[in-house]
Formats: C-alpha cells, sequence, structure tokens
C-alpha cells in the first residue's frame, strides 16, 4: 500500500485535489492538533480549503513504510499564513489505515506550539501549546469547514455536467470518479409494469432518493410537493451530498421520475445535475455493473446546501395570473383522454379537464423506448407548439411527468421554464378555477 501514500502525497504536491479525495474511503476519519477529529466529507472540505488558501504551498514526503493494513510517513508543508504571509515550515509524522484498498484512517502529528509560533507570531509562541489554545483552534476550524462550500469550478475542466442528459456510456467511463453521486429515484408505486423490476439491485454506488418519502411535503395532502429548502437540504446531506458532486439521476422505468429530480435540484440552485437517459434499463441491456441494493445503508453526511429559485415554481394562483397571457404557454403532460376529461382522473376527489389556454404535450411524446427522443424530433415537437419567446408552465396530474417535457424543452434550447408543482391534483380539486373540457 506504499504506492498509496505515494500516490497521495503526489496528488498533493501537485495540488490535484480531486484525486487527492479520491483516495480516501467514504467512511474516512482524520486527526491532527489544528482540525482535531474530522469525518466523511468535512476532510474532503479540509484539503480544498487548504489548497485554495495555500496557494504557495510546497510538500516533500519521504520515509513511506507501509505493509497491507498500515503505513506511516513523514512530510513536510512550507507555506505563508494569513494577512501578514508569515512563513511556515511545518514538519509531519503521518499514520495511515487502510479498508477496501483505500485510505480509512489518516492521522497527521506535529507541534502544534511550534506552528503556531510561525503561523500567529508572538501570540502563538505564548499560547500555543496550551490545552486551551488547542480546543479554541479546533472548534474553529470545525464551524470553518461547516460553513465552506466547495467551489463549483475546481480542479479539471469535466468537473461541469455540459448537459441535463447524459448515456450510460458516460457514466459508466464516470462511474468511479469521486465527485460523481448517482442517485436511484424510482417511484416503487410506478414500477409495476417496469421493464426493470428487480427492486434488489441498483447501479453500482448508487443511494436511493425517496421522492415519496423523505423529498415530498408531508403537510399537504397534495402528492409530491416539493419540499421546503431546509428540509431538502438536509435530505441530501443524509445522503452525503455536497456542492462538489456532479449529480447522475435515474429511475427503473427509462425515463419517468428521474427529470423531477433533476428540477428540484435545479429549483434548490444546484445545476451540476442530470438525468441518465434510458435509466436502469438501458444499463442492464449494455450488461454494466449492478450491485445489491441496501435501502437501510447510511453515508458519511455530506454539507449540501441550497439557493432556492422560486421562479421556477409556480403556484396555483400564478397559473392564474398567467393563463390568460398571450405571452404565456401552459403545457400538460398529461394523456389526451385526461386533458379532454374523457378519460377518468386516477383520484375519485378531480375533476376531469384542463387549465384553460392550456396546450397537451403527453409526456410518453418525447420519449422512445424509455428514452428521449433525438433533438431534432423534439424541435419538431415543440415548434408545432408555437412556443419560441414564451414564457412556459409544465403541468401534469402530480408533478412528476411535467419534469419531463420540462427536460425535453431544455435539451433543444427553451430554457424559460417552470413547474406548477401541485398540478391537476390541486387545480382538479380547487372550487373556484376555471377548468376546460
Amino acid at each position: 500500500m506504499g504506492e498509496l501514500v505515494e500516490d497521495f502525497y503526489t496528488a498533493l504536491s501537485n495540488h490535484d485535489t480531486t484525486k487527492l479525495v479520491a483516495l480516501y474511503h467514504e467512511g474516512i476519519i482524520f486527526k491532527d492538533p489544528v482540525f482535531g477529529e474530522l469525518q466523511g466529507d468535512l476532510v474532503t472540505k479540509m484539503w480544498y480549503w487548504l489548497l485554495e488558501n495555500g496557494p504557495d504551498m510546497e510538500v516533500k514526503f519521504s520515509d513511506i513504510k507501509a505493509d497491507e493494513n498500515k503505513a506511516s510517513a513523514y512530510w513536510e508543508a512550507r507555506y505563508t499564513f494569513g494577512e501578514r504571509k508569515r512563513p511556515v515550515l511545518n514538519k509531519v509524522k503521518a499514520k495511515f489505515e487502510f479498508k477496501d484498498g483505500k485510505i480509512f484512517r489518516h492521522e497527521d502529528d506535529f507541534s502544534l506550539k511550534r506552528w503556531a509560533s510561525q503561523a500567529m507570531g508572538w501570540k502563538g509562541k505564548m499560547i500555543g501549546g496550551t490545552t486551551y489554545f488547542r480546543k479554541k483552534i479546533q472548534f474553529r476550524s470545525k464551524r470553518l469547514l461547516e460553513k465552506y462550500t466547495i467551489p463549483l469550478i475546481h480542479d479539471t475542466k469535466h468537473d461541469i455536467l455540459e448537459t441535463p442528459l447524459v448515456s450510460a456510456q458516460w457514466l459508466s467511463k464516470n462511474l468511479d470518479a469521486p465527485d460523481i453521486m448517482v442517485l436511484d429515484t424510482t417511484i416503487k408505486k410506478a414500477v409495476n409494469n417496469a421493464q426493470s423490476e428487480d427492486e434488489s439491485k441498483c447501479i453500482k454506488n448508487a443511494r436511493f432518493f425517496d421522492i415519496k418519502g423523505m423529498f415530498s411535503d408531508k403537510e399537504t395532502n397534495i402528492p409530491n410537493m416539493l419540499v421546503s429548502p431546509e428540509v431538502f437540504e438536509e435530505g441530501c446531506r443524509k445522503l452525503g451530498i455536497s456542492n462538489h458532486h456532479r449529480i447522475v439521476v435515474y429511475d427503473r422505468l427509462g425515463i419517468y421520475s428521474s427529470p423531477r429530480v433533476w428540477w428540484m435540484f435545479k429549483t434548490m440552485g444546484y445545476d451540476n445535475v442530470a438525468v441518465l437517459d434510458g435509466g436502469l434499463p438501458t444499463w442492464e441491456k449494455m450488461g454494466l455493473p449492478t450491485e445489491p441494493f441496501d435501502l437501510k445503508k447510511t453515508y458519511p453526511k455530506g454539507t449540501f446546501s441550497s439557493h432556492y429559485r422560486k421562479e421556477l415554481v409556480i403556484t396555483s394562483e400564478d397559473v392564474l395570473a398567467e393563463m390568460n397571457n398571450e405571452n404565456t404557454l401552459i403545457l400538460d403532460a398529461r394523456s389526451d383522454g385526461r386533458f379532454k376529461a374523457v378519460e377518468p382522473e386516477p383520484r375519485d376527489d378531480l375533476k376531469g379537464g384542463h387549465i384553460p389556454n392550456s396546450k397537451s404535450l403527453y409526456y410518453v411524446r418525447v420519449l422512445k423506448d424509455g428514452k428521449m427522443l433525438p433533438s431534432e424530433d423534439l424541435k419538431e415537437i415543440f415548434n408545432d407548439l408555437n412556443i419560441i419567446n414564451k414564457k412556459l408552465i409544465f403541468t401534469c396530474g402530480s408533478g412528476i411527468t411535467a419534469c419531463i417535457i420540462l427536460l425535453a424543452a431544455e435539451l433543444v434550447g427553451y430554457t424559460h421554464g417552470a413547474v406548477y408543482d401541485g398540478s391537476w391534483s390541486e387545480w382538479g380539486q380547487l372550487d373556484e378555477v376555471p377548468i376546460e373540457c
């Protein structure tokens, strides 16, 4: 495992944070005199913060000793610290433990008093060796990391997803990248007639994003309503999601519920997310790696932070204000039969029909075999609807399939879209709103 440690220090020397953190196990535990003990994503944030704030850091390492389970090394970091640019030479003895071929535990030991004397001048020299100083600096360091956000753009030009739709081939090539986060967004009730019904397996490394559970508002009888930014943020953190991740979402129907989660992340101010075209069925047909799905698995807590974009969410009041505006078009993803009230609604308490002046765009029209149609075919569909220079509002039965046609519109360049979150589940039970058939 000496080679692993050498790779770690080489990445550190090169300021290659992405490669460095990729060598850590997802349950990494780190400890040193300044930061104290850190776990999981806080360790990742520490290295990003250190290298972001220490662009002049020079690293030398030597004396690597390793076996299959443990390793030790000596390394030195030379850099300037703080506004006064005080020169620091930190001499560090490191210990490592390994798990699943990665670094599971990492402990750096150095003289805190010597470091404080260099970094903080005479004050550091006076108090740097005290227990009070150790506790204070560790507390402040942890608070700093908790508030710190890893920059969206870092280390390599490939860190930002360039399209809202990615192929199975692309994901298979990037699956093991340290900043890739794969989320299974399947709604269980929707897969009764799915092409892929095996709930016991998922794409390798995938985590379950529970739309119906953790990520739906429980304070309303309208299904699938968007949760508050605070609840969304906490749910993402429980899944180990942070703001440096490239998120790929998929479901077991090809494309069904995954665009809803794509839209949810965008609504929460996070654009580095894409839908897997064809979902699990395409992935399985290509013989790509799957693994047993462990719904009870827990993860090191992430640090995801949201920035709510209210303009992407439409309310019933907004619909009433916009539905007669000639510069606004409402597109309904339900079937033509439900749109025209010749097919029953799945819920008994809902009326039939559609929002006045809306147009029908049944979501299956933008799909073929569980995948998005080619761009040219999508352009033809939207050109026929005359949507150029119009504000688009997308609606459906309960906010799920509206996001499919929203995604299709974005793929061909229409970016002024928002989702009526309550959709027909709300409009169809309101007493004082107009309905056409």
